[in-house]
C-alpha cells in the first residue's frame, strides 16, 4: 500500500514543476537511512529507506542506489542534507563507526549526485535543528511545571 502511495504521489507531483525535493538523511555506525521530502513541506515524504552501513562498500553505491529511480527526473533531490555520528569538518566527516571505504566529503559527492548543495552536520546539531521546528502544545510535555 504505501508503494502504491509514492507513486500516486510522485504522479500528482508531476503537474507540479515548482516542486523542489531534499535528500535527508542520518548515518549511524549501524544503519543510514535516507529520505527523499518535499523542500517547502517536510510533511510530504516521497522516499524512506534504511540501509545497513557495513553491507555496502562506499556510502556513493548506497545514495546511486537509493536516488536511482529519481535520476533523470523532477524528482530528483537537488541539495541534501546528512547528519552524522561524528566530527564534520569542512563538510566531511571523520567518523570510527562507518566503514573506512566511505568517502565522506560532501563536496565530492555534491559534485558526483550532481546536486546544488550537500551538507554533512554532526547528529547532535542536527537534533538541535530538529528542536526548533517542536510545535510547542503539541510535541512537547512539560515535566515539572513548577
Amino acid at each position: 500500500k504505501s508503494e502504491r502511495n509514492r507513486r500516486t504521489k510522485m504522479a500528482e507531483s508531476s503537474t507540479s514543476p515548482t516542486k523542489r525535493y531534499v535528500l535527508l538523511g542520518d548515518l549511524g555506525g549501524t544503519n543510514c537511512r535516507l529520505e527523499v521530502r518535499d523542500h517547502d513541506n517536510y510533511n510530504e515524504l516521497l522516499k524512506k529507506k534504511t540501509y545497513r552501513c557495513h553491507d555496502h562498500a562506499t556510502f556513493e553505491e548506497v545514495l546511486e542506489d537509493f536516488l536511482s529511480e529519481y535520476k533523470g527526473t523532477n524528482f530528483y533531490p537537488q541539495g541534501g542534507v546528512l547528519a552524522c555520528a561524528g566530527a564534520v569538518q569542512n563538510n566531511s566527516v571523520f567518523s570510527n563507526n562507518l566503514p573506512k571505504s566511505w568517502n565522506l566529503d560532501g563536496n565530492v559527492l555534491k559534485e558526483k549526485l550532481e546536486m546544488t548543495e550537500l551538507r554533512f552536520m554532526n547528529d547532535l546539531q542536527a537534533a538541535g535543528f530538529g528542536i526548533l521546528s517542536l510545535d510547542e502544545t503539541k510535541d512537547c510535555i512539560l515535566l515539572n511545571p513548577e
